[in-house]
């Protein structure tokens, strides 16, 4: 299950939902096996230079290749980017989680 930081300066002008739904469907389309991506935005309100930094986590998998690297980086970049309503400096970055890492979904509600 991917999961996505934005961290973003409060002077943007961006649709952050949009672009979290955009990230979601990007992730599906280069790899349908991804599941949702759980996605959270950080507006920050002191900063120095605007700025928008989107960092992805995804678990290594051999399909996980430098071409869906490449291709999920420069997608996500070109979303922002259209996206955006002023300007600022956009990073991307793609991290992979290591094997020792344990998710899931809790519901308390569930009496299993």
């Amino acid at each position: 299950m991917p999961h996505t930081d934005i961290k973003y300066t409060s002077d943007l002008e961006i649709d952050i939902k949009a672009l979290m739904l955009a990230i979601e469907s990007i992730i599906l389309d280069l790899d349908p096996t991804a599941g949702v991506c759980k996605s959270r935005a950080m507006k920050i309100d002191e900063y120095h230079h605007s700025h928008i930094n989107t960092e992805l986590r995804m678990y290594a998998t051999k399909e996980r290749d430098i071409e869906l690297i490449n291709q999920l980086t420069t997608r996500v970049d070109q979303k922002t980017k259209s996206l955006m309503r002023s300007a600022a400096h956009v990073t991307v970055k793609l991290d992979f989680t290591p094997l020792p890492y344990l998710t899931g979904f809790f519901d308390p509600s569930d009496s299993n």
